[in-house]
């Protein structure tokens, strides 16, 4: 659960209690009581920093940073170097 630290037993339990729910409105109500909570006790502050600087050489290709962590590796299958002359400069 991704709020193990957080100790709101009646949160945990109306969790719980929306994923077993069998009706979407059941689930509805139980998803949106525990919003209310989560929204009126704030255990944490969600964050993103879209300014974010890092570089790579002209030659990796595919080379796009990501706002959210990692920045620069969350494609990593997708980076490649490109064939650049011999006679380029570094």
């Amino acid at each position: 659960m991704a709020f193990e630290r957080w100790h709101a037993p009646l949160e945990h339990r109306l969790i719980e209690e929306q994923m077993a729910a069998r009706t979407f409105t059941e689930r509805k109500k139980l998803y949106d009581r525990a919003q209310e909570i989560l929204a009126e006790n704030q255990p944490m502050i969600f964050l993103a920093s879209p300014d974010i600087l890092v570089g790579a050489k002209n030659t990796v290709g595919n080379f796009h940073p990501a706002v959210l962590e990692p920045y620069v590796l969350w494609n990593v299958e997708q980076l490649y170097l490109k064939n650049v002359p011999a006679s380029a400069s570094r």
